[in-house]
């Protein structure tokens, strides 16, 4: 239960802080000495999800009064858009993905390189006249999609999801507000596609029957965990960007190769 918690509380705090959920959790699970299963690590994201839709659950209302009220469909399909590259990209390369791109090595790999585009990332300057940075109704096709293709480079362990979305939102001239607000809204889409198909596969079927009391305890905890991750985050994106994120994720890589230098991990 001690180990479920402590997945569960990573889970929450790294989804949506720009250092990579899914290496955390198995960085954390190799050193407990009691390794995650890739089911496990998709369907704790459901704390997560239901933390983003508490959160922004304002702009979503606004969403689906445009839907039912106004019938504008226009920030809807942009979403569609800018979560579709990854759904097909993951759903069919799963396999793939689970067997070479959730290993250790990977995830240092990724903490390395993205930890030093985010430390970049800090000479960027925003476009303040920009039409999406006043309105987000005002966010272009071609941007949700270019944003949508960056992010799947998440589904690689190590990544980040809102890290690499952030990063082209800004490398676009978003506001640092608008492009997190952009990814958390993106990210809805993309943990329920994963954890449903995860949760209806015969794998994951048979974690849920087997582990319940974990299903249960870790996603409790991980939304708990990610609406606090999610305040942090705004408040540190606003005052320094993904600087120290960056720098954070450096370090953390070469922690790791020590670690493996030493055959801890």
């Amino acid at each position: 239960i001690l180990t479920i918690i402590i997945l569960g509380l990573i889970q929450g705090i790294t989804e949506f802080l720009p250092v990579s959920s899914s290496g955390h959790v198995l960085i954390a699970s190799r050193i407990l000495q009691n390794p995650s299963s890739f089911e496990f690590d998709v369907l704790v994201s459901f704390g997560t999800l239901f933390a983003v839709i508490i959160y922004y659950r304002t702009r979503l209302l606004e969403i689906l009064s445009d839907l039912l009220k106004r019938r504008d469909l226009s920030l809807t399909l942009k979403l569609i858009v800018s979560t579709i590259p990854a759904i097909i990209i993951g759903f069919s390369l799963q396999g793939i993905i689970e067997r070479y791109l959730h290993s250790v090595i990977t995830v240092i790999i990724m903490l390395l390189a993205i930890g030093i585009v985010m430390v970049i990332s800090n000479r960027w300057k925003p476009q303040e006249s920009m039409a999406v940075n006043k309105d987000l109704h005002n966010i272009t096709y071609s941007q949700a999609l270019l944003i949508g293709l960056a992010q799947c480079i998440s589904l690689v362990s190590g990544s980040s999801r809102s890290g690499v979305t952030m990063l082209a939102a800004l490398k676009f001239g978003f506001t640092k507000k608008v492009a997190a607000e952009w990814s958390f809204l993106m990210s809805i889409p993309v943990i329920l596609g994963a954890s449903l198909k995860v949760l209806v596969s015969d794998a994951g079927l048979t974690f849920i029957k087997t582990e319940t009391t974990a299903f249960i305890i870790a996603n409790c905890i991980s939304l708990l965990a990610g609406l606090a991750a999610i305040h942090i985050l705004l408040n540190i994106l606003q005052r320094n960007g993904l600087y120290w994120f960056g720098w954070y994720r450096i370090g953390l890589a070469i922690v790791l190769i020590l670690l493996l230098s030493v055959k801890i991990l």
